[in-house]
């Protein structure tokens, strides 16, 4: 789907990123650590800093790198996320190729990222690691794949913003489905529910700490 964009002089997708944006000072990567200043529109205005995710750094791979490559990498990126989800849940090998492909070709992510949005697929792929981590942490908690979910539903934060946000709701009801619904629903499990998810939401609100204070701001 993506070998015209190892010819050179070839940009296939990537609408939203267009070459002249990218090449934009206030774009750089190494100069927007510390703060990014848009001045492509009069006075210009503050757009947080950098946020340091996966699509940071695909820009590294520079302007023309970052439009040829970066769908490729995120759909990339988001069925290998979905094949881990997919082995966790226990399904044969072949199951789990035909479920990643169709996570990773699905139309509504597979058009926003060869539009130039590589953040929705990106997002997505940390949200099935978020999942493959609460069942790897079963019913009762291995607290550390606990906060390892935490840390992917971080990244999907910094890397969609909203997007991430909102799907952090469905990991959160996910992660309190699979103690209550473990057994009988009773007190003790609806509490041991609760401390599930708040410990997923600390994690994750530690990782993405930096870009929602720079969203808020």
């Amino acid at each position: 789907l993506f070998y015209r964009s190892f010819f050179p002089g070839w940009v296939q997708f990537s609408n939203d990123g267009p070459l002249g944006a990218l090449n934009a000072d206030w774009v750089n990567p190494w100069h927007n650590l510390t703060g990014q200043w848009m001045d492509m529109y009069w006075l210009g205005r503050h757009t947080g800093s950098l946020p340091l995710d996966l699509n940071s750094l695909f820009s590294l791979l520079g302007p023309v790198g970052y439009s040829k490559f970066m769908p490729p990498l995120s759909i990339l990126f988001l069925g290998i996320c979905a094949w881990v989800f997919f082995r966790q849940l226990k399904l044969s090998r072949s199951l789990c190729l035909t479920a990643s492909l169709a996570a990773a070709l699905n139309m509504n992510f597979f058009s926003n990222i060869c539009w130039g949005l590589g953040t929705r697929g990106l997002t997505l792929g940390w949200i099935f690691l978020a999942l493959a981590a609460l069942l790897q942490a079963g019913p009762w908690g291995n607290w550390l794949k606990l906060a390892m979910a935490g840390f992917a539903v971080g990244m999907a934060v910094v890397e969609g913003a909203d997007n991430g946000a909102i799907f952090s709701l469905y990991v959160a009801a996910f992660a309190f489905y699979l103690c209550v619904m473990e057994e009988k629903a009773n007190f003790r499990t609806v509490l041991q529910g609760v401390m599930r998810v708040a410990i997923v939401a600390l994690a994750a609100g530690v990782i993405a700490a930096h870009a929602i204070y720079s969203l808020v701001g």
